[in-house]
């Protein structure tokens, strides 16, 4: 999975949650990287209510860990290792199967 990293976003994010300004932290991150993240579970899945269903799960799942967030990496990194999870809980719990073609690029050895 991959998502768009913005480091002057991921400074904004930085700065909110140094202040102790979740909700703007949690709001920042949507503004930031709602697009990114949307279309890389939309890559992995066949249906865009589930990938619209997954990418607010994804940001459910961010919100309640914000306050134990360590500004050890960027919050992009941080977000993309939340949704990886996220995608492991819903596969298992929907019984979903990656659309691995979708997801993966072209081997131009198998075309051979």
């Amino acid at each position: 999975m991959e998502v768009h990293l913005d480091s002057a976003s991921d400074q904004s994010i930085l700065a909110a949650l140094r202040h102790g300004q979740l909700r703007q932290a949690a709001q920042l991150l949507v503004r930031s990287y709602t697009q990114s993240l949307y279309s890389t579970c939309r890559c992995v899945l066949a249906h865009p209510e589930q990938a619209d269903d997954l990418a607010q799960q994804i940001f459910a799942n961010a919100f309640s860990r914000l306050p134990s967030f360590r500004a050890q990496g960027s919050p992009g990194a941080w977000l993309l290792g939340v949704a990886q999870e996220c995608c492991v809980e819903f596969f298992q719990h929907h019984h979903v199967a990656m659309d691995l073609k979708a997801a993966l690029p072209p081997d131009d050895a198998a075309d051979r």
